[in-house]
């Protein structure tokens, strides 16, 4: 039988190589686990991204919806107001109206006071002129008017 020798260097460069080759296998695994575990956390940074998102535009969506209806309750409420403006301009200028009938019908009440005292007045005055009777005179009582 014939042996064949070994190349005690032959050996240990392969040994060498091998135990290289199975420490750049267990170093490339464990950088694609770490990869992977990094790719997993940024996955779920941008999944948490994209929910806060979503929750952010219905939020938004919602807000200008109660916006839109605000400014119609405004618009409507600003229409009542000028409605309401004009109905108390028109009772003020009522007010003023009768105001002013009051203070003419006043004058015209002073004035008939006025008017009527002179008119007791003078007729006193008559009635006592016509009334100084002449010592033995009858007087004949005057005609009802």
């Amino acid at each position: 039988m014939t042996q064949k020798r070994r190349d005690p260097v032959s050996d240990t460069m392969k040994n060498l190589i091998l135990l290289a080759a199975v420490v750049l296998t267990v170093g490339s695994c464990l950088m694609a686990i770490g990869s992977n575990e990094s790719a997993r956390k940024i996955q779920q940074g941008l999944d948490l991204e994209r929910y806060n998102r979503m929750e952010v535009e219905e939020k938004l969506e919602k807000a200008a919806g109660k916006i839109a209806s605000l400014e119609g309750e405004l618009q409507k409420t600003t229409e009542k107001i000028v409605s309401i403006q004009a109905v108390m301009q028109q009772g003020q200028s009522t007010n003023s109206n009768l105001q002013e009938q009051l203070e003419a019908i006043a004058q015209l009440k002073q004035s008939l006071e006025q008017k009527l005292d002179q008119v007791q007045k003078a007729q006193a005055a008559q009635t006592a002129v016509v009334s100084l009777p002449a010592v033995g005179a009858t007087v004949a009582p005057l005609p009802a008017q």
